[in-house]
């Protein structure tokens, strides 16, 4: 079994920028990720401008990319691309399983990044209806996507940005769609984007016609029908944080996403041998990753090697709370209208029939009976009625069963307790789960 004085999981920003410090800082590095190349979501933002802290000078997400890729490997940085992480079994030393065996390390940097986060309404599983990340991947694959016709659903500063990157690319995008009064984004965010922004507008249909997508929209004083290409769902960031919590971290709520990211302290520490940084603990924006990366770089490396982190740490500190906080000037402060991801939900009884857990099936009816019947937990609803059991593991889910509840009883989302994690975190073969019959081997003789 490999051994290492530090494991980071997750080569994105924040990922690669650990890797990169805590190597420079004398440790023996393992970065771990299940994508085929390194960099995660800046390798879908060609229109992102990061890196000046580090380098002196901003450059493109994918380029960026390629350079803290290549600055790991110069510090010999082990990097193990198509590798799922499935497991995290903390002791004296943490044991990660991943698919391509058993790593032991002192300490661990869980920078596991975030997924897109549902955001449901009338028809958000209908063919023809992706993620704000589905989006980027079609931009990065094609380029240009002239004529491409899309509306947006959400209003967040993410959503903002990917409306201008589609713009920019050729695309036909319809006025952003929110069902708020006011938007998520502030006015500054707002003021960048190319298009029109509609409030007070739901989503009532959405019905897939011969290659197109035929969308209704209640605009509050009349019906309104569309035929677009693409219907995007920008509900926000939900923290992949089962690995984390397995290793000893544990949760707030962040009122911006409507979900919960890991708690750490100012030296970016989870648990006494884990670490965080990014989108998994809340990091706003890739600036504010890539900071959070490089100071919990510095402190894994001096937790595993025994001796105080050095001087850059400071500098990092400060770099990453001002990412953070100009990241936060981004959105909407004080909007106080319901749980984020049920913005969407209609308030009478059409909404019953709306899919809440889409690996279950499981309707917003059925969960609310659950909940109506003694279930007031996640892990309750979970065992009443299998949300959260199917192949996301309740990555996707949860957040909206936890908005659900908090609506149902009347209580602050912050309140509740949050779906227990188990291993496998993520999707396996039944082949990684089988011991090595060089294992008996050993056993024989």
């Amino acid at each position: 079994m490999s051994a290492y004085d530090v494991a980071v999981i997750g080569a994105g920003a924040a990922g690669l920028a650990a890797a990169l410090s805590a190597a420079r800082a004398g440790a023996r590095i393992l970065l771990l990720d299940d994508g085929p190349e390194p960099g995660g979501s800046l390798l879908l933002s060609p229109d992102l401008s990061a890196g000046a802290d580090l380098y002196g000078d901003d450059m493109a997400g994918p380029d960026l990319a390629r350079r803290l890729a290549s600055d790991a490997s110069q510090a010999d940085v082990n990097l193990r691309t198509s590798t799922t992480t499935w497991g995290l079994f903390p002791g004296s030393v943490f044991t990660l399983a991943t698919t391509g065996g058993d790593v032991r390390a002192r300490v661990v940097v869980a920078a596991t990044g975030a997924v897109d986060a549902p955001l449901p309404f009338p028809g958000w599983t209908e063919p023809g209806v992706i993620t704000e990340r589905a989006a980027r991947d079609i931009l990065r694959e094609r380029g240009t996507l002239s004529g491409w016709r899309v509306l947006i659903v959400g209003s967040t500063p993410d959503a903002v940005e990917l409306a201008a990157a589609l713009t920019a690319a050729g695309s036909l995008v319809m006025p952003l769609v929110e069902a708020w009064p006011q938007p998520l984004a502030s006015d500054d965010a707002i003021g960048r984007a190319p298009i029109p922004l509609h409030t007070g507008t739901t989503v009532t249909g959405v019905f897939p016609r011969e290659g197109q997508v035929e969308v209704s929209l209640s605009t509050g004083t009349g019906i309104d029908h569309h035929f677009v290409d693409a219907v995007i769902v920008a509900g926000g960031a939900m923290a992949e944080s089962t690995l984390p919590r397995l290793g000893g971290a544990s949760l707030r709520y962040e009122p911006l996403w409507g979900t919960p990211v890991v708690v750490h302290d100012e030296t970016m520490r989870a648990a006494p041998l884990l670490c965080v940084a990014g989108r998994v603990c809340g990091a706003l924006s890739p600036h504010a990753a890539l900071a959070q990366g490089m100071l919990a770089g510095l402190h894994a490396a001096a937790t595993a090697l025994g001796r105080a982190p050095g001087g850059d740490a400071a500098r990092w500190r400060r770099r990453a709370d001002a990412a953070q906080k100009a990241a936060r000037s981004r959105y909407r402060q004080g909007l106080n209208y319901g749980h984020p991801l049920l913005r969407f939900l209609p308030g009478d009884s059409s909404r019953d029939e709306i899919v809440a857990c889409r690996c279950e099936g499981l309707s917003v009816a059925e969960v609310a009976a659950a909940i109506a019947a003694g279930s007031h937990s996640q892990d309750a609803v979970k065992r009443r009625t299998r949300a959260g059991m199917g192949i996301c593991q309740g990555r996707s889910c949860g957040a909206v069963v936890s908005g659900l509840i908090a609506q149902g009883l009347g209580l602050d989302p912050a309140s509740l307790d949050w779906m227990t994690p188990r291993a496998p975190a993520r999707p396996i073969s039944m082949s990684d789960l089988v011991v090595p019959f060089t294992a008996f081997d050993r056993l024989d003789s």
